[in-house]
């Protein structure tokens, strides 16, 4: 789907996390810089940045490794058994380990060759992640802007539910990012576009 690169790329560069998500946003920040390793090992299979996954991870889990990373099902039964989402995207697995769940969730979206991982490129990929209905109403994602300046509000409060007066109350993954950013990582925001090997 074509996308005003230029409009993501402006946002990016316009936006200022909000003073009372600052806390969140380190914070997540934090946990995904700490755990670095475990992101890297699902991105390097696909040629993401650490950064992605774990920002996703948030987004759909905060941060839980007993869920799908699909989408925040649990990955186990009561019983310790390995289950299948059944959520959209549903009937992904059964898969042993939270890794293993990433990588399906990763090949389910058909991330690999070909797609591109500068910063703009990476906000619109995780928003194509969560789905593209805020596109579609012309509105910006809080999966990808909220806890920042970009973000005006309305919510989808469950699957097909769009609620314009709901607020996302979580940060969203541009808030994670600049966070990151702060810290000192590079985010890939200046210079060429990255594409994945």
């Amino acid at each position: 789907m074509a996308r005003d690169y230029g409009l993501i790329e402006s946002m990016w560069f316009s936006a200022n996390i909000l003073d009372e998500k600052k806390a969140m946003a380190h914070t997540a920040a934090a946990f995904i810089l700490t755990n670095k390793s475990i992101y890297a090992q699902v991105g390097d299979a696909f040629g993401v940045p650490f950064y992605v996954i774990g920002a996703i991870h948030f987004r759909e889990s905060s941060f839980d490794f007993k869920t799908h990373l699909a989408n925040g099902d649990p990955l186990f039964n009561s019983d310790g058994k390995p289950i299948p989402t059944s959520h959209v995207p549903r009937g992904l697995g059964p898969f042993d380990s939270w890794v293993a769940g990433a990588i399906g969730a990763l090949k389910h979206m058909s991330w690999g060759s070909g797609w591109h991982w500068d910063i703009a490129n990476a906000l619109e990929n995780m928003e194509i992640y969560n789905g593209l209905g805020y596109y579609h109403m012309g509105v910006p994602s809080p999966y990808i802007w909220a806890g920042t300046d970009q973000y005006v509000g309305g919510l989808y409060v469950a699957d097909g539910q769009y609620d314009p007066n709901a607020f996302d109350d979580r940060v969203g993954c541009a808030a994670i990012l600049l966070s990151i950013k702060s810290l000192g990582v590079d985010v890939n925001d200046q210079g060429q576009p990255l594409v994945s090997a």
